[in-house]
Order: structure tokens, then C-alpha cells, then sequence
């Protein structure tokens, strides 16, 4: 193709670097090597911040956590500002070392000022610990900590979507993601963080949706006697022997261990779902008037039973809003006559009233020479009708059926059955 190219290779023009190249076309290289894996708990440790948008219930914008790279146990603690870091980091290295008898050997971050600041790093010089800091703006080199952020908020987003609770509850999802995530199996251990903590199996058998209607107990003491003794809250997450339940109105948070649950599994809110139906008034309204009004009504009630999950419509006020138009409004339970329509097997049949029939009834008599049978003589006869069909095939047919109305017999009934019986009437 050119001529000269074996020159230039011996002048070894192929080692030599293009500085303007470099300059023009350099990009980050791959992270593609392996990470190192600790063998035992507390050897290395994740950590990193993450904001979020200001919670106006509990007053926190961030969020740090702690990961162990042996058992991929997450703590995490919430943070009103960043500095705090420096405090809660003291709390979880307390607690990780009196649980494992040891400290922590490394604690690997990014250089955010929370962990480069001259009190962070003397403290962790006198506990012996290594600080493993990574490049600036390469967030890639500590992804465990930066990919556990992702997931936490992810599922914690994914909580407040499906309960129709408010942004400003994001604590308690956060709360309530890491605990989840803690109590599953992960693919690279094959079985949970909690166990690898703790040395023993976790218990699920507390878990709720996250937003469910929850049903508390209140106390004797705290009740007059007439008074409910229960009150309504939601379900946002667990506490020491009890739940945590947020209340509304009040704006707190509960801690209780005496409640029951009505566990809802749509994901739709029921004021989304809504249809248009005809809304019939009850009987006699206050001006007297009974004109129907065009309104939305939900299909899912207000006022419910349950049994398990299951949610039971038993609403009594929607009975006559749920009438289709044109309904008889003064007996609710009165029913449309049922459009009367012929069997499939004589759709192809025509029926005949006239003189017709008895031309064919006499032909059969006179084919028959006239002569009925003696055990009919004496008995009431019913009508007749002839019924004509035309058959379809290789041959051209044409079938006659004479049907008795049977519905014009009276009388006693009870020497009559069928001689057909089904199973279930046994």
C-alpha cells in the first residue's frame, strides 16, 4: 500500500509517544482489576455519606454508612450535618469492637472533609486504624460503599411509592431498607449479613409491609371506658421487641408491641382508581327530591373487614350509589327480567302456530290409521308445536320435532322426577 515502512520500523519509531496525542486523547482507564476480599470481620470497612433532601419530621438531610467487607453487614446512622460523621464513626467502632473483640484494622472512604479532618485522623491514630483514601472524583474505586447507598435509597424511594406515605418519612424507609436488606441473603455468601454478624439465623417472621394499617392497643390507663381501645397508625419500621408506627395527626412515632395489622397489597392508592356510576339517593332525601347525581366513587370501600389479607367490600352506603341507570330506586333488591333467548341447539329450528301443524297432525293420524293408543284415552292432552329445521351436508335433509308445552299441566306434582340426578344433590 505505501513504500518506505520498513524504514521507518528500523529508525524504532514505534516506541517513541506522540505528547500531542496523548494530550488530545487520553481517557480513564478501566476499573477492571480485582478487589481485594477480607477474611475476617473487621478487617476492612466501607464507609461513605449520602445526602438527601431535608426531612421537615426528623430534621436530617444525610445519611453515613459502615459496611464490613467480610460479612457485608450495613449499619447506618442519620446525620442533621456532616460533621457528626466523626461522632457516630466513635459509636460504631465502640460497638463493632466490644461485638467482635477486636478493632477495626482498615477503614477505606472517599476525601470528603468529614473523613480527612484533623480530629478524624488522630482518632483513628490512636486506635490503629488504616485510612485508605481514594482518588478524587473516582467514586469507582469505593463502589461497595457507593453501591449500597444506590440500593438503600433505591428501595427506600420504592417503599414510600407503594404506602402513599410522605417524601419526609425517607428516615424511616431508610431505616427499614437496611434492616431488610441485612435479614436476605446475599449472592457472593449465601446467606444473610445478620447471620454473619450475629452467628445465628435471623427471624422474619415479624416482617409487614412497609405503610400498612396498623391497629394498636392503648392501655387501660391511658383510656376512658367508653373509649376505643385501639388506634389507627402506619407501620414504618421495627424496634426492640415492638414496631415502629407513625401517627398522623399527632406527627410522632410510636413504639408498640400490642398491634395487628390489615396488610394491603395493591400498590394504587384508592383514590386513583375510580370509576363513574349512576349515585342514587336512599329513598327520601332532606328536600324530597330523588334525582340521580354523577359522581366518582372508589372501588375500593373505606369501610372494610378483613380476613388475613383479604380485603371484603361491606360497605352498606354504596349499595344504591353502585345501581346502573334506569334501576327500580324503590326496592333495591328487585332484578332485571332476564331477556329470554332459545337454546343453542334450536337456533337453526323454526316454530309453527298455524294451520300447518295440523295439516301434518292429521297426516300422522291418518298414516297411523287414526287410531290412538288405549292407555291415553281418558288423559288431558297440552298443545303442540311443530318445530322445522333444515340440515346441512352431502345430502339435502329436513327434520320435523313436535314438542308438547309441558308448562300448561297442574295439579299434584309429587309423583313426578327426573330420572336424571346430579352428584352435589346427594
Amino acid at each position: 500500500m505505501v513504500d518506505g515502512l520498513t524504514d521507518l520500523k528500523e529508525k524504532n519509531l514505534e516506541n517513541r509517544h506522540c505528547e500531542p496525542c496523548i494530550l488530545a486523547k487520553i481517557t480513564r482507564l478501566p476499573f477492571n482489576g480485582k478487589m481485594y476480599k477480607a477474611r475476617k470481620p473487621l478487617v476492612l470497612v466501607h464507609t461513605d455519606v449520602c445526602s438527601v433532601s431535608p426531612s421537615p419530621w426528623g430534621g436530617y438531610k444525610h445519611f453515613v454508612t459502615f459496611i464490613d467487607d467480610f460479612t457485608h453487614f450495613t449499619a447506618v446512622y442519620l446525620l442533621r450535618d456532616k460533621f457528626e460523621v466523626f461522632e457516630y464513626f466513635k459509636t460504631y467502632y465502640n460497638y463493632a469492637s466490644n461485638h467482635f473483640g477486636h478493632g477495626i484494622l482498615k477503614l477505606k472512604s472517599d476525601n470528603g472533609g468529614e473523613y480527612v479532618s484533623r480530629n478524624f485522623k488522630s482518632y483513628c491514630d490512636e486506635k490503629g486504624i488504616v485510612l485508605q483514601y481514594t482518588a478524587a472524583y473516582n467514586p469507582e474505586m469505593n463502589g461497595v460503599a457507593e453501591r449500597m447507598n444506590r440500593t438503600l435509597t433505591e428501595k427506600a424511594r420504592a417503599l414510600l411509592l407503594n404506602s402513599q406515605l410522605p417524601k419526609e418519612l425517607w428516615d424511616e424507609a431508610l431505616r427499614y431498607a437496611v434492616y431488610v436488606t441485612n435479614s436476605s441473603p446475599t449472592a457472593s455468601l449465601n446467606v444473610t449479613a445478620f447471620e454473619m454478624w450475629e452467628g445465628r439465623r435471623p427471624n422474619v417472621s415479624n416482617f409487614r409491609i412497609f405503610g400498612s394499617s396498623a391497629y394498636a392497643h392503648i392501655l387501660q390507663k391511658l383510656r376512658m371506658k367508653l373509649d376505643p381501645r385501639g388506634v389507627k397508625l402506619k407501620m414504618v419500621g421495627y424496634a426492640p421487641g415492638g414496631y415502629r408506627l407513625w401517627d398522623a395527626n399527632e406527627r410522632k412515632i410510636h413504639i408498640e408491641r400490642n398491634v395487628l395489622f390489615r396488610e394491603e397489597t395493591c400498590s394504587e392508592s384508592p383514590e386513583t382508581i375510580s370509576i363513574d356510576v349512576e349515585s342514587i339517593s336512599d329513598g327520601k332525601e332532606k328536600d324530597g327530591g330523588s334525582s340521580p347525581e354523577k359522581t366518582k366513587t372508589p372501588l375500593i370501600s373505606d369501610k372494610t373487614q378483613t380476613h388475613g389479607t383479604e380485603k371484603i367490600l361491606t360497605s352498606d352506603n354504596n349499595l344504591e350509589s353502585l345501581q346502573p341507570e334506569g334501576r327500580d330506586t324503590d326496592n333495591v333488591n328487585s332484578r332485571e327480567k332476564r331477556k329470554k333467548t332459545k337454546p343453542k341447539y334450536l337456533l337453526d329450528f323454526v316454530t309453527v302456530d298455524s294451520d300447518l301443524g295440523d295439516i301434518l297432525m292429521a297426516s300422522f293420524l291418518s298414516c297411523s290409521n287414526g287410531n290412538v293408543p288405549e292407555k291415553y284415552n281418558g288423559i288431558d292432552s297440552y298443545d303442540c308445536r311443530w318445530i322445522f329445521t333444515k340440515k346441512a351436508g352431502n345430502v339435502y335433509k329436513a327434520a320435523t320435532r313436535r314438542v308438547a308445552r309441558g308448562f300448561q299441566q297442574e295439579g299434584s306434582f309429587t309423583e313426578i322426577y327426573s330420572p336424571v340426578l346430579k352428584l352435589q344433590t346427594l
